[in-house]
């Protein structure tokens, strides 16, 4: 047994709630609304108006009381104690969701179970969450290495070309074939291979012009380009 003082804070209750004193601190418990009387209001026109279609006959409450049920059962979960040699006093417990409770014991233990079950579930969902972000972090961070390494590559590449470029205009004075003729300027031997289609149909001075525009693509085939490649004769 656990002896208890019911307060109330406010006059009449309006809140629907009394207080019970217990573990040194006020606990909630809900009453329950008796209406006492119930009156007909005074009819109007406009009253049966309202009863023909469908909203009801209005009364009034003549008076009402909140008050708590008898026979309540309320469920107390906590550490019991002996506070002296006669009494006993049971405190609530911050490890356990309940003090006091209406739940029963099932009830209670059925609410622990679906909130673990919860958590658990949660806890997975989250964990995936942050391993896919991780996920997506690394495979972000080595998306940006590798365009580093490639434009890297691609600038040499470049540096490369340009001083082909000038070589080429002093050596393709000789004649040359029609077959090694660059097919977009007609004028130069062909010098630079695209990759990764690897065609080679174009004079450096082209292909480096080909390279340089928003979407290059082979003049051959229309496949994508990501650099091209001066080639050398043997």
């Amino acid at each position: 047994m656990v002896p208890f003082v019911l307060v109330s804070t406010e006059l009449g209750n309006p809140t629907g709630v009394v207080h019970i004193n217990v573990d040194k601190a006020d606990q909630p418990l809900p009453l329950t609304t008796v209406f006492h009387k119930l009156i007909p209001l005074e009819t109007t026109p406009y009253t049966l108006f309202q009863t023909i279609i469908g909203n009801g006959y209005p009364i009034a409450l003549l008076d009402e009381e909140k008050i708590l049920p008898i026979g309540k059962k309320i469920t107390a979960i906590g550490l019991c104690q002996a506070k002296d040699a006669e009494s006993v006093e049971i405190t609530s417990c911050p490890e356990i969701p309940f003090f006091l409770s209406e739940l029963t014991k099932d009830e209670m233990q059925a609410q622990l179970a679906s909130r673990a079950r919860i958590l658990f579930w949660g806890s997975i969902v989250l964990g995936t969450l942050s391993v896919c972000l991780v996920g997506h972090a690394i495979y972000r961070g080595w998306t940006r290495i590798k365009l580093r390494r490639e434009a890297r590559h691609a600038r040499q590449m470049f540096e490369e070309a340009e001083d082909a470029i000038h070589r080429d205009d002093s050596s393709d004075d000789d004649e040359i074939g029609d077959g090694q003729l660059c097919v977009v300027c007609l004028r130069k031997r062909r010098r630079a291979a695209f990759i990764p289609c690897g065609h080679l149909v174009c004079c450096s001075e082209c292909a480096l012009t080909i390279e340089r525009t928003p979407h290059p693509l082979c003049p051959m085939c229309r496949q994508d380009i990501r650099y091209m490649m001066r080639v050398y004769d043997s």
